[in-house]
């Protein structure tokens, strides 16, 4: 849903055929993960390298190269895609279908993202934009998959910082999955996808310290 497409306090329809507003909530808490979500996926990604930090392409950038990098170029013949690269190309896909959902008057995927984070929301919006960052939220996860399955590892235990140990979200599909709340992804960092508090990779051995065991197979790669 873009801005221009909301009902006005002057009592236009609503966009969805009359469908009724949800109570009212934290909409700045919901406009802030949503703006952390797009950047996420659609910024470039700050990591970690033997102690240097650098910038590498957004996840929506490497998964386009990918893509086009498997499926050949106008000069040369398409190449068959892989199952998991079948999945990617349904991902891009449904990403786009989504996007054109929610914004109407962008062109691509990121200008999209980026117009709905700039938008000005109201408090009975506050589910609708929940709902959207979880989903982009999604479509980071199965990004990271696709490019390195072994990247991101699951920490069964209670998050330190707000006590939760589950999460529930949208998986590629559409389909609503439990993972535990504290996740890690290689050369980025550990964080709770609760409460979104976060541990950069010099923190491990304070994060494991907390937690009360040794650290993740591979996480210091």
């Amino acid at each position: 849903m873009d801005r221009d497409s909301r009902p006005s306090a002057g009592g236009n329809d609503h966009p969805h055929g009359g469908v009724a507003l949800m109570a009212d909530g934290n909409i700045v808490a919901a406009s802030d993960k949503l703006s952390k979500a797009v950047d996420r996926l659609c910024q470039p990604r700050m990591a970690v390298y033997h102690d240097t930090t650098r910038y590498a392409l957004s996840l929506y950038r490497q998964l386009e190269q990918d893509l086009a990098g498997t499926q050949g170029d106008t000069r040369t013949p398409a190449k068959s895609l892989p199952p998991l690269w079948i999945d990617a190309a349904q991902l891009r896909i449904d990403m786009e279908s989504k996007t054109r959902q929610w914004c109407r008057k962008e062109r691509g995927i990121p200008a999209r993202l980026g117009h709905l984070a700039a938008s000005s929301w109201r408090p009975q919006d506050t589910n609708h934009v929940t709902d959207i960052a979880d989903t982009v939220n999604g479509w980071c996860e199965t990004i990271l998959h696709l490019l390195d399955p072994e990247s991101v590892k699951h920490i069964s235990a209670p998050c330190p910082s707000c006590g939760r140990e589950w999460v529930y979200r949208r998986d590629s599909a559409g389909e609503t999955v439990r993972q535990p709340s504290l996740k890690v992804v290689t050369n980025i960092g550990a964080m709770c996808q609760h409460c979104e508090a976060t541990w950069s990779p010099d923190r491990y051995l304070f994060l494991c310290r907390l937690l009360g065991f040794a650290l993740p197979e591979g996480v210091l790669e």
